[in-house]
């Protein structure tokens, strides 16, 4: 799970699911990612990915 900011009642309700990891968006890696078969990012977390790695956000209406 990626997080767009650290949310305590998130961590501690996931830290006894196996294989779960919580992340916010900022410590997310390379080996974070491939190592999961899944990811679950919220909405404001991949909007600040895509802000820092490709300088804008792309909207739901510019990808239709």
């Amino acid at each position: 799970i990626v997080l767009d900011e650290p949310n305590q009642n998130v961590f501690l309700s996931s830290r006894n699911l196996p294989r779960l990891s919580v992340q916010v968006w900022n410590n997310l890696n390379t080996y974070s990612i491939l190592w999961h078969d899944k990811l679950l990012i919220t909405q404001n977390a991949l909007q600040k990915i895509q802000e820092r790695y490709f300088g804008t956000v792309i909207s739901d209406s510019e990808t239709n």
